[in-house]
């Protein structure tokens, strides 16, 4: 008798898990679902800000490349 309703009991446990797996997933659609479409309005602004602004935006563009050179040359230069 005990044995019969550890296993119900197992079977119980089983069907929640797969509830649960089904849940996350759906979840996690969701999550990717709404996190790419952020990406995609984020992505829309900056081509919309360089394409107003495409001096300042080479200028950014050229300050973030000479900054990340003179952090490597020194991290590199102390090796």
């Amino acid at each position: 008798m005990a044995r019969r309703k550890d296993e119900t009991d197992m079977e119980d446990i089983k069907a929640t898990l797969l509830q649960l797996k089904d849940q996350l997933g759906d979840v996690e659609r969701d999550v990717v679902s709404k996190a790419k479409e952020k990406v995609m309005n984020a992505e829309r602004k900056v081509e919309e800000k360089i394409e107003k602004n495409p001096i300042s935006s080479v200028g950014i563009a050229f300050g973030v490349g000479a900054l990340t050179g003179a952090v490597a040359y020194a991290l590199l230069k102390k090796k």
